[in-house]
């Protein structure tokens, strides 16, 4: 029995030996290295005479080299392995039996680093690994054989507690197949994670680093249009360092609605290894949108937001440009430099801006100093500014050339060449600006030299009650989008940014002079564009989002912030999907589905201009239509009666619509008013509407639809002429004029054709007070104008 002991102890310390030896020129099981499924790092050499197949193909290369074979049984129904080496160029291979058919084989074209492959396998089953020295030498490596992480697929990912520590692991196995474009990198080994978001507004903060090495991670924000793997999805944020992490990588998106939101990881050109990830929500207290509280821009919501410091000026620009935050619409608040209440200003802020704006229609911004202290050069002896080392200005209006305030007392503002610069220490507390643009809009711009800092300055905003503010009603809030329905190109002018900011994501980072538009996917395909200005000098940019509400359109799916004159848009030559000033004006193309809804954001620069023109340019069968929207509009007329117009509008089907808003225009207007609403009544309703105050000659009206969610659709627009008179109809051949006095009307009607020519065949064939009928049975099929002498009421009617 002893005897016996000793034959299984030995049998066994022989099979370990012959598990450990250097990779052989053999590649059966007996002759190769053994690698059990899931270890990492083991010393794997090709130093042996080549063997069997002679001649290895990968990616068009055969020849000859040094070699070494392995072989694993499959754990799994899929493995990756991965393979570095030091000092040679190196082949990866993957057979399915010793001296079968090549399943596999990788080749970076490099040199030396890292080969990864990853191939569907059947548990149970042995596969061969041969590695080659492409130089003919020797060659030192490491071999991982793993499964892929339970997470490498988007349907699979874990969750991510917020404020938990970091949830560390490795993505070594982790190939690209189901990883979803990032705008900032390109995907090679992603892994998927969810983070459940259930208090909203918050700020949701991803970081990411592979711990104690130089490799660079790379993550992404998305959201679900289901909350599952299986909707669409839309970036929210998108962060690469682009380089060895001293620094970790960071992605912050703004969340405004309750749902799961899915993470992507992946390490810059194909980086594997043992990375840590954390999720964070926070609530920003302060509006501010794309920087800190100390004004650095974190590439989306800061995830650093203390309560009570107010809103805070920045010390950088966003996007190459000198505009520091996105635009901030409100009617309260406080705003300081950059140091807050209690410290200085920082040096070296070279003349960034910041914009707010009122958030309530007819009013115009006040901003009331409560502290103002900038060095100045010194004072003359009337108490003037010889000179400004630090500056502050104001603007009337969205941008950083909105005309600059002026006209102030010397010993706090500038004049001259330094017109409107301010500083020094004399301005009176409560001293205040209020806003003259269209807009309503003020604009900070700070510069800060390099040496002696102070205080800076503290105010607070209200809004007054202004004829020349925003109203409300224009497409320049993301709310009030024109709704287009049809593949042919229109036009428009920027006029301001409305009384909201949205959108504010990507490489848009303000609105200045903006217009919002709809569109509905009706067929799959390709979708570019033309952003034609009428005037070819302007600068416009845009932004389009992929979003189904105003109020969750995350980061833009392609944008252009570049700061170049003429046509601009999205064109299939472009590689980019988004660009900052420095940009040639042009981005790539998009794939769309049928269902899909977007909102495209045109954003003029400067104030005034021509308009412009969008051409929608689809392919591959892609079109847009309006019958995908929550209501079906069969009709919406208009009939002038005697003291009013009664407007009427029936619809085929309603989904979760809420209510319908009656817009109204003068003629001559720009602005629309509302003027009533009507709650949603369901499927197959009519609904009458009267506008007891309309005015003399035409009168414009539009139709607002409501979802339930807050979402506006404006439908079309109808002219109903009005004369005050008679109410005058017309049926069965035979018009009736009722009103008081009717019968005064006997010698005044007057019925034309359409070209002119009066006609005189019809005749009154009753009367009274009150009414007049007239027979029109005489007059030949046509078109046909009823005037009364007198009066200016006209009816087009044709019978």
């Amino acid at each position: 029995m002893s005897n016996l002991r000793f034959l299984l102890v030995l049998f066994c310390f022989m099979e370990t030996i012959s598990f450990a030896q250097t990779p052989s020129a053999d590649c059966s099981v007996a002759g190769a290295q053994k690698i059990t499924v899931g270890q990492c790092g083991i010393t794997f050499n090709a130093n042996q005479a080549l063997g069997n197949p002679a001649s290895p193909t990968c990616l068009g290369w055969t020849g000859t080299g040094q070699d070494g074979w392995g072989w694993f049984t499959a754990t799994g129904t899929s493995t990756t392995i991965s393979y570095t080496n030091t000092n040679r160029d190196a082949q990866v291979y993957v057979y399915a039996s010793c001296g079968g058919a090549q399943l596999a084989c990788a080749d970076d074209v490099v040199g030396t680093g890292s080969e990864v492959i990853t191939l569907p396998t059947t548990i149970g089953t042995n596969y061969f690994i041969r590695v080659v020295s492409y130089s003919g030498t020797n060659m030192t490596g490491t071999i991982c054989v793993v499964n892929p992480p339970s997470n490498d697929n988007v349907c699979s990912a874990v969750s991510l507690t917020p404020g938990a520590a970091a949830t560390c692991g490795t993505n070594v196995g982790a190939g690209s197949a189901g990883d979803y474009t990032a705008s900032c990198y390109s995907v090679e080994n992603g892994l998927w994670y969810t983070v459940n978001v259930a208090t909203v507004p918050a700020t949701l903060s991803i970081s990411t680093s592979f711990a104690g090495t130089n490799y660079d991670t790379q993550v992404s924000i998305y959201s679900s249009s289901n909350n599952a793997c299986t909707g669409s999805f839309t970036e929210l944020a998108c962060d690469d360092n682009s380089g060895a992490l001293s620094l970790t990588t960071l992605a912050t998106a703004q969340i405004t609605t309750v749902g799961t939101y899915f993470v992507q990881l992946d390490g810059f050109a194909g980086a594997t290894g043992n990375f840590c990830i954390q999720a964070n929500l926070a609530s920003c207290s302060d509006g501010i949108q794309n920087q800190n509280e100390n004004g650095v821009d974190c590439g989306g919501v800061c995830p650093a937001c203390v309560g009570g410091t107010g809103y805070l000026h920045p010390t950088l620009g966003l996007q190459n440009s000198y505009n520091g935050s996105c635009m901030v619409s409100t009617c309260a608040g406080t705003y300081y430099d950059n140091g807050g209440s209690g410290s200085n200003y920082s040096n070296s802020i070279n003349s960034i801006y910041r914009t707010f704006c009122p958030d309530q229609a007819g009013r115009c911004l006040t901003a009331t100093f409560t502290s103002f202290n900038l060095e100045e050069v010194g004072y003359s002896g009337g108490g003037a500014l010889t000179g400004c080392y630090d500056y502050l200005t104001i603007g009337y209006g969205p941008t950083q050339n909105s005309p600059v305030i002026t006209g102030r007392p010397t010993s706090y503002m500038r004049t001259g060449a330094e017109n409107g610069r301010m500083c020094g220490s004399t301005m009176p507390v409560n001293t205040s600006f209020t806003s003259t643009d269209a807009s309503g809009c003020l604009t900070f711009r700070f510069r800060s030299d390099g040496s002696v800092t102070r205080a800076g300055w503290g105010l607070t905003f209200s809004c007054a009650a202004c004829a020349t503010g925003p109203n409300g009603t224009d497409n320049n809030d993301c709310i009030n989008a024109t709704l287009l329905c049809t593949d042919g190109s229109f036009t428009g002018a920027s006029t301001g940014p409305g009384i909201s900011s949205e959108g504010c994501a990507g490489c848009n980072i303000s609105e200045n002079f903006s217009s919002w538009y709809k569109i509905i996917v009706s067929a799959p395909g390709t979708m570019a564009l033309n952003i034609v200005p009428n005037n070819s000098a302007q600068d416009y940019d845009f932004a389009l989002y992929r979003s189904n509400s105003c109020t969750s359109l995350g980061s833009p799916v392609r944008c252009s912030y570049a700061a170049t004159s003429g046509t601009t848009g999205m064109r299939p030559v472009e590689t980019d999907t988004g660009e900052d000033v420095y940009g040639n004006g042009w981005v790539d193309d998009l794939a769309v589905n049928a269902g899909d809804v977007f909102y495209l954001m045109v954003n003029k620069w400067d104030p005034g201009g021509s308009g412009f023109q969008v051409d929608w340019v689809f392919s591959g069968g892609a079109s847009i239509s309006c019958s995908l929207l929550p209501i079906e509009l069969v009709s919406f007329t208009g009939v002038p009666k005697q003291d009013h117009i009664e407007l009427r509008w029936e619809v085929k089907q309603e989904t979760n619509l809420s209510n319908y808003i009656v817009q109204k225009q003068d003629e001559g207007s720009e602005m629309w008013k509302d003027i009533g609403m009507t709650v949603a009544g369901g499927s197959n309703a009519f609904y009458v509407f009267g506008d007891e105050n309309p005015v003399e000659g035409n009168n414009y009206y539009r139709l607002v639809s409501v979802d339930l969610d807050g979402t506006k659709d404006i439908h079309n627009i109808i002219v109903v002429p009005y004369r005050s008179g008679p109410e005058i109809s017309i049926a069965d051949h035979q018009i009736t004029i009722d009103g008081d006095n009717a019968i005064g009307y006997e010698n005044s009607i007057e019925i034309y054709t359409v070209l002119g020519q009066k006609e005189s065949r019809y005749y009154i064939i009753d009367r009274s007070r009150d009414q007049l009928k007239v027979d029109i049975s005489n007059l030949q099929p046509g078109s046909y104008i009823l005037r009364l002498a007198g009066n200016r009421s006209k009816l087009f009617f044709v019978i």
